[in-house]
């Protein structure tokens, strides 16, 4: 995206809009009502996620956030958080999952190791994978400063965690 004129930035951001107000607006308060299910010990995710994640792909918004050199576009700031802003009037439940996948893409890209970057990036920029932070736990809501999970570093590159988690709110 380097190198590319303003009113091809817009364009992008309108066939988006035309988009998420077609296909993933009207379908937001139907979202909400949503049921997961556990089926054999394995959560099933309900048709309608599916869909939206294949919208988010098509549209590419989970590689807005990754830069080239890991498979993504590396677009400025300003243009993420416009389309960030079209997925939360949009849908929020949903919104919520693909933003929080982009912010661990860019904090991975801050600090995480070569090899974590090479392992996860390109994943998340195809909209193959997702992210999410599970901040919640009892005593402490998510009030970061009040956490007690801690993770210990292993050996083997792993982290062993040692605490309580509750309310993840991402599959």
């Amino acid at each position: 995206w380097p190198g590319i004129d303003q009113e091809s930035y817009l364009e992008a951001l309108r066939q988006a809009g035309e988009v998420i107000g077609k296909e993933i607006a009207p379908k937001g308060p139907e979202n909400d009502r949503l049921e997961f299910r556990v089926e054999a010990g394995r959560l099933v995710i309900p048709a309608a996620i599916g869909e939206y994640q294949k919208i988010i792909q098509d549209l590419g918004i989970p590689s807005l956030f990754i830069d080239p050199e890991y498979g993504g576009l590396g677009v400025p700031r300003s243009i993420m958080t416009a389309y960030a802003e079209m997925l939360w009037q949009a849908d929020p439940g949903l919104a919520t999952g693909t933003l929080l996948t982009g912010g661990n893409g860019s904090l991975l890209q801050t600090f995480g190791s070569e090899k974590v970057k090479r392992r996860f990036l390109p994943g998340i920029a195809e909209g193959r994978l997702t992210a999410s932070m599970n901040l919640t736990e009892q005593g402490a809501g998510s009030d970061v400063w009040n956490i007690k999970t801690r993770a210990v570093p292993q050996e083997d590159g792993t982290a062993l965690l040692h605490g309580q988690k509750i309310f993840i709110s991402w599959p």
